[in-house]
């Protein structure tokens, strides 16, 4: 019985002696197991070190909970840029660009840019930050979603990827690429090619930084884990991060996607993977970051000299975009003789008429409006002027060829197409509108500049249920009457004294066609064989008088200058008699 006890002991003594202690840095020490710790949890190529405390900032230079939760906001927030990246260039190839700021850094509705997601995910966590670990992670959200004149902002880095052709993606001209659009046979496999290479990277930064993740969690808790499995070459799998990535590249030379676009090559590929690691081994130590690490304020008087003379940050700007939004709450009120507030103005709606007016106010203005104007730097003061149709961009043809219908244009001529007979344009007329094997009645609608005779915003519908059931419902055309002008400030992020003097046309459709003819009128315009006639109307609407009429033309007194008036084009098919 002792024999076969003591047989027991030391073989449990020889198995503890053969087997592996995890033996990974420790808490405050560096990943790369330079300060301490030994075996495969050393990730030699990695930045940064072991969080402190799992979630208690106070005294600490990270946090556990914090390093894991940015470096998810930061993977979600390129992977999503990337995107709006692909779509802004599928939409240049379309014909019909699209900037991409409101889904990369602004959108004034929804507010799901993915900047802004990354704010709202960054300040989640923050309770369980460390100041450190929020100063280094601001930062790299500057430098991220700073214009392409920054090499390391993600504007910039899409050069990288759409490389190819001269046409650029972005109308604003904050992005950096270009994209093929004078190849129609092979234009659509260069995009699908550049897109796809950018998805793919987005990937490879999102599988890294999970690998970091992991790496951070296992060296906290003591454990062991393979980094470089995880992250670049998985020997038994192949299933690594990089190896996914190369594996794409291989598929994508493989269905020959790739072989008309002259700069995403094989070996140019494998490059952008292996540059995109390297950064995000390199950001590590800002999620993770090391005791020691400090960030230092300091407060001087200096003169500042700026490039051109203009001290806005991310480069000289040279638009500025305004979009309609949908506004909530109260934005002003008028004044009576006998009552300083009498009637409240609601955000976002359209008001008009006098005391007794019938129609249900107020009228809402349709949103995502977009108006692009020039800019000129002086300081951190931006001058605001007027754009023509080619300098915006985003017009279309409205009339003219059927084959032009919704293309982009920049003069009415872009619009005439070519045609055979009258039924190759629209709409079709009287005079024939098909003369000489061309559409004489082509219009591009120029629905962004901000210059005279440049639409405002898309058509303003003001419908009225309460005539007594007539159809007395109206449709707005606003068009710019002078250029546009006025003053920002890129610091202050404000405008200031911004003047888009507009032009209304109003014009009265009617609800429905069938309530535009009694049926009696229409039947004895059959039974007399008369065709009901079109007539145009024109005509100026006199105010109603009364207090509250009074009241509104005098707040608009101290407002504006020089009388103003509605001229009102009415259309109506009138039976005869």
């Amino acid at each position: 019985m002792k024999r076969l006890l003591g047989f027991a002991i030391g073989a449990f003594v020889l198995m503890a002696a053969g087997a592996a202690v995890a033996a990974p840095p420790g808490p405050g020490q560096k990943f790369d197991c330079s300060q301490g710790g030994s075996g495969i949890s050393c990730a030699s190529d990695d930045t940064g070190c072991v969080p402190q405390s799992k979630d208690v900032p106070t005294g600490n230079v990270s946090t556990l909970k914090c390093g894991d939760g940015l470096s998810k906001a930061f993977a979600g927030a390129i992977r999503a840029v990337i995107k709006c990246h692909a779509k802004m260039a599928s939409s240049v190839l379309k014909g019909a660009p699209v900037d991409d700021e409101v889904c990369e850094s602004n959108d004034p509705v929804k507010h799901k840019s993915a900047k802004e997601k990354l704010d709202a995910a960054i300040a989640k966590i923050a309770p369980l930050c460390t100041s450190t670990q929020l100063t280094l992670a601001a930062a790299q959200e500057s430098t991220l979603f700073a214009s392409k004149t920054n090499p390391l902002s993600l504007d910039a880095q899409a050069g990288a990827v759409y490389c190819d052709g001269s046409t650029s993606i972005d109308p604003g001209g904050d992005d950096a690429g270009t994209i093929s659009t004078t190849d129609p046979v092979n234009d659509g496999n260069r995009l699908k090619c550049a897109n796809a290479v950018g998805s793919e990277l987005g990937k490879l930064v999102a599988a890294a930084i999970k690998c970091h993740i992991k790496l951070a969690d296992s060296d906290f808790g003591v454990k062991d884990f393979d980094e470089n499995v995880c992250e670049e070459n998985d020997p038994v799998k192949g299933k690594s991060a990089l190896q996914k990535y190369n594996a794409a590249m291989t598929k994508l030379t493989a269905n020959g996607t790739c072989s008309a676009n002259t700069c995403l090559t094989s070996g140019n590929r494998t490059t952008l993977g292996a540059n995109i690691l390297a950064q995000v081994e390199a950001a590590n130590q800002i999620v993770y970051p090391c005791p020691g690490t400090t960030t230092t304020t300091t407060t001087s008087t200096t003169t500042t000299t700026c490039p051109g003379g203009c001290c806005c940050a991310g480069g000289v700007p040279t638009k500025t975009v305004f979009t309609t939004g949908i506004g909530s709450g109260t934005c002003g009120h008028l004044a009576s003789d006998t009552n300083a507030n009498f009637f409240s103005l609601a955000c976002g709606g359209l008001y008009f008429g006098g005391a007794g007016v019938g129609v249900p106010l107020p009228s809402r203005v349709p949103d995502q409006g977009s108006s692009i104007s020039n800019v000129s730097c002086s300081g951190t003061t931006l001058t605001v002027s007027g754009t023509t149709a080619t300098q915006a961009g985003g017009n279309r043809c409205i009339q003219g060829a059927n084959s032009t219908r919704g293309a982009s244009c920049t003069t009415n001529g872009d619009c005439a197409g070519t045609c055979l007979s009258d039924t190759d344009c629209s709409p079709t007329t009287s005079p024939p509108s098909c003369v000489s094997g061309s559409c004489n009645n082509g219009k591009c609608a120029f629905e962004k500049c901000t210059n005279a005779g440049c639409l405002f915003g898309p058509p303003l519908p003001i419908p009225n249920s309460s005539n007594g059931g007539a159809a007395t419902s109206t449709c707005v055309i606003n068009t710019l009457s002078g250029n546009a002008s006025g003053s920002a400030d890129c610091a202050a992020g404000s405008v200031t004294n911004l003047s888009l003097p507009l032009s209304s046309g109003i014009f009265l459709t009617g609800d429905l066609m069938p309530m535009r003819w009694s049926t009696t009128r229409v039947a004895a315009a059959a039974a007399a064989d008369k065709p009901p006639t079109r007539r145009v109307v024109r005509a100026r609407i006199a105010p109603s008088p009364g207090p509250a009429r009074r009241a509104g033309a005098r707040a608009a007194r101290t407002t504006t200058s020089g009388a103003s008036r509605t001229r009102i084009r009415m259309t109506a098919r009138v039976a005869p008699a």
